[in-house]
């Protein structure tokens, strides 16, 4: 609070809320904006000193209605301390097919890696603001019936891993197929609402592939969730095949 009060600097606009979760917050942001993108921060994130000026190169030279960026994990002092998003495609890369072909919706980094146009954005707001935590997934997964998306192959800020983040000590960041399940349901809703024909159908084999492949960084290392969901859904397989070796 000291350090805000401390910044005189007239293009800030310091906006004081009682907490009522992310989801609240970014309702009250976005209504407060009045500038054309609107990039994201969750508040022990950080942006490294590139961030803004590499997305709105980006967003001049094409007709992108969001551009996303990876980050990487750091400490309570900023210290590196591993890498994040190595499944998020880089490039210019058609999402909106990918939900329809691949059966899931997660192609997105984190909230602090994402800048939109502001007039999406309009359309998409106010979020449910019984999301408490996770807000960004009804932020991202109707993006793609907007426009085209983005993403920046450079690492330009940092994803803040401490005791008392409020996704990683989650039960939710525990189960991934049942929150994939759940985006596919987000972005349905909105091919719903523009009265859409087609339908995303959850394909839950192609989460554990990605599972397999490490895809999904664990956020708390004291969990091995997706390592025993990992071995769940490999070893039925291996008792079938070494049943029909050994009955032949």
């Amino acid at each position: 609070h000291d350090v805000i009060k401390s910044i005189s600097d007239p293009r800030f606009k310091v906006i004081y809320k009682k907490n009522g979760g992310q989801a609240s917050a970014f309702n009250k942001g976005v209504e407060a904006a009045n500038g054309d993108f609107i990039a994201f921060l969750d508040a022990d994130d950080l942006w490294y000193p590139t961030k803004l000026e590499k997305t709105l190169n980006t967003f001049r030279k094409s007709s992108y209605i969001a551009i996303q960026h990876r980050l990487e994990f750091i400490d309570a002092e900023s210290k590196v301390i591993g890498g994040a998003h190595h499944g998020v495609t880089i490039g210019s890369f058609n999402i909106l097919k990918a939900y329809f072909r691949e059966g899931h919706t997660n192609y997105f980094c984190a909230t602090s890696g994402l800048v939109c146009e502001s007039s999406v954005l309009e359309t998409i707001f106010p979020l449910d603001e019984s999301w408490k935590i996770c807000a960004d997934v009804l932020l991202t997964r109707p993006l793609p019936l907007f426009g085209k998306i983005y993403t920046l192959p450079d690492i330009l800020g940092g994803y803040r891993i401490h005791k008392n983040n409020g996704w990683m000590h989650s039960e939710m960041q525990e189960d991934v197929l049942a929150n994939s399940e759940a985006y596919v349901d987000i972005a349905n809703m909105w091919l719903q609402r523009m009265e859409s024909k087609r339908k995303i159908v959850f394909n839950k084999s192609t989460i554990v592939r990605r599972l397999r492949r490490k895809e999904y960084g664990r956020y708390n290392p004291h969990r091995y969730y997706l390592q025993l969901m990992i071995l769940y859904q490999t070893l039925p397989r291996k008792l079938i095949s070494l049943k029909r070796r050994y009955s032949e």
